[in-house]
């Protein structure tokens, strides 16, 4: 809510509005705005000042909690200024004066609000939370005075209906203002498109004729992208609307210009000024009607021309991008064969037909890029693909089919296939919906089923948004590649990285471990010497075999774990087995993995290094135990 007036008018608002003395009486009068009334309101000055601050503070601080109004009052010194004028305004209404002043004042706060298009229901609005302040602390100060409140209740009541009541009359006054302005604007607004338009009828009647044939022209130009057969289409439609009886079409082709079609019987004559260089004649490059210039000893192209038959005759370059490619020529047995009108018609044909040249190059080079690109895809060693917001396959390339197994016109008949293929714990990886926000996604890692192996096979994905000419994402272009073999390699050099920690604290481990194993190792065998009770004897040498046991586990894992020279030597491979297996030995008993051993009886010997060839035992079994 603003408290300032507005300076939009040199005279006063109420007078605009016609309220005179007559008029504020009989507005006070509706309210029953009294002068007890006027004194109960100057009464409650005091208590206002006392609470003003407070009161204009919380105000404002409710207002900023609203985007609408937190946006208007963003500077710091407009909004110290405005609650200096929010707290003269509240003093106002105990001033007990409601004259003319106050009425023009109001009026002018209203009209301002309305011209910075402050809503109504924010003004009113403001008037409710003053109201709900102010009837708050009039209870709370006279609480044990039910009749003065009451009194002080009612009279506030009516100054704030009165001052609303003012402020919305102004908001009506700008309001129409703004609609007669309006009204007088479209009535000009109106009258001037009367006019322009019966010009426009007049000229669009004279220019009838000629957007016809531009329209046949840019008809075949743009359905057809055979060069040759929009050269010589075009060349018809001139010489089917103009009075002409020989025409050329000339291409600039290595600087020079070429006679690409014509029509009459001066073909002779239209090849022989392709001995003249006419890509360096100046008047080749803008429209000219009976163009000059010597050929051969003197002689000019009108003396040449009139040796078969020629009167008149005119040119229009053909441009694309401002620069010539090409050109127009035309000739007439009429010496005054080419009015103004036509050639200018002509002029735009020529013009028209240089947009169509470019176009038609353009298309060949754009099949020629298309046809590139398609190749590039279909030969890519990665999947490419696209798919719309629904997660259907728009497209796929034929990698698919070599990497997965599929083809691509599964994925076109079958669009929940992509999920079926998806590894359960990798489908959300890959969130449509974020490319088609705009966002790009890459190095999304999921799984994909092998149609036939049913394998599970590793996929880096790259997404993308594909965006029509206006911007908006119509579907999302994405790659995937294979990474199996370097997810595979990954894992095995995790694998290889535990195996070496585990050597190494196995290593830490030995000397820790050793000491405590052997004194127990020894007590067990001193008192298996001392001890006559067999049971005893007995349980002492189950802790003698399994202190051995680990004394020789840990031994293996220290010869796994420990660097080796790499020296061949003759290795026993059942033995190289039966030390791989023990190292897993409590990992598959813990997990019921039951190993069948089969080996092959009498195997000689194999020359080998022992610890690189248990690793790879290890590897396998590890591999197996994984799958």
């Amino acid at each position: 809510m603003l408290n300032h007036a507005s300076q939009s008018s040199s005279f006063p608002l109420s007078q605009q509005l016609q309220i005179d003395i007559q008029e504020r009486q009989k507005r006070k009068a509706f309210l029953c705005l009294s002068p007890d009334d006027a004194r109960v309101l100057q009464s409650l000055r005091p208590l206002i000042e006392k609470h003003l601050d407070t009161i204009v503070n919380d105000f404002y601080h409710h207002l900023l909690q609203f985007e609408d109004t937190r946006q208007f009052l963003a500077d710091p010194e407009l909004l110290s200024r405005l609650q200096q004028l929010q707290k003269d305004s509240l003093l106002s209404l105990t001033s007990g004066q409601y004259d003319a002043q106050h009425f023009e004042e109001r009026l002018r706060v209203g009209y301002a609000h309305a011209r910075l298009h402050i809503l109504p229901h924010w003004y009113i609005g403001a008037y409710s939370l003053f109201s709900q302040m102010l009837t708050q602390r009039i209870i709370e100060t006279w609480r044990d005075d039910p009749e003065k409140i009451e009194q002080a209740l009612l009279a506030l009541n009516k100054i704030i209906h009165l001052d609303m009541t003012l402020a919305i009359e102004s908001y009506m006054y700008h309001y129409n203002r703004q609609l007669e302005e309006m009204n007088t604007a479209l009535q000009e607004h109106a009258r001037l498109l009367e006019e322009k338009v019966r010009e426009r009828t007049a000229e669009i009647t004279t220019r009838n004729k000629e957007l016809e044939a531009i329209n046949a022209i840019a008809w075949a130009t743009t359905q057809k992208h055979d060069l040759n057969k929009v050269l010589q289409d075009t060349l018809e439609q001139i010489f089917r609307i103009l009075s002409v009886d020989w025409g050329g079409i000339y291409l600039l082709q290595n600087e020079k210009l070429v006679l690409r079609t014509w029509k009459g019987e001066a073909l002779p004559f239209l090849q022989k000024l392709q001995e003249i260089d006419l890509a360096s004649q100046p008047w080749v490059y803008t429209t000219q009607v009976c163009p000059v210039w010597v050929w051969g000893k003197g002689r000019t192209l009108q003396d040449a021309g009139k040796t078969v038959g020629i009167q008149s005759w005119c040119s229009f370059p053909l441009k694309a991008r401002q620069e010539l490619i090409g050109l127009i020529l035309l000739a007439s047995r009429d010496p005054q064969g080419f009015p103004l009108i036509q050639t200018d018609l002509v002029n735009t044909l020529g013009q028209q037909l240089g947009i169509a040249i470019e176009n038609t190059q353009l298309y060949t080079t754009l099949q020629e890029s298309e046809r590139n690109y398609r190749e590039m895809v279909e030969n890519s060693p990665h999947i490419i693909f696209r798919l719309n917001a629904r997660g259907e396959m728009l497209f796929v390339n034929q990698t698919v089919t070599q990497l997965l197994g599929y083809k691509p016109k599964d994925f076109y008949q079958d669009y929940t296939l992509r999920k079926r293929i998806t590894h359960p714990e990798d489908w959300k990886k890959f969130r449509l919906e974020t490319v088609f926000q705009g966002k790009r996604v890459e190095d999304i890692e999921i799984r994909l089923r092998h149609k036939q192996t049913r394998r599970w096979l590793w996929f880096s994905l790259l997404a993308y948004p594909l965006r029509d000419e206006h911007g908006h994402v119509i579907a999302a272009e994405g790659v995937a590649r294979d990474i199996t073999e370097k997810k595979l390699m990954e894992e095995e050099m995790l694998r290889s990285e535990k195996l070496a920690v585990v050597g190494q604290l196995a290593s830490g481990l030995a000397h820790e471990i050793g000491t405590p194993l052997g004194v127990i190792s020894g007590t067990a065998e001193l008192l298996m010497m001392e001890t006559t009770d067999e049971n005893s004897r007995h349980e002492l040498k189950v802790i003698v075999s399994e202190a051995e046991r680990i004394t020789m586990l840990i031994q293996q894992l220290l010869t796994f774990a420990r660097p080796h020279t790499g020296e061949m030597d003759r290795i026993d491979i059942h033995q190289c087995l039966e030390r791989a297996l023990r190292l897993l030995e409590y990992r598959f008993h813990k997990e019921h993995i039951r190993v069948v051993k089969l080996f092959q009886p009498d195997l000689p010997p194999v020359l080998g290094v022992s610890n690189q060839l248990e690793q790879v035992f290890l590897n396998f079994l590890v591999n197996a135990w994984h799958a």
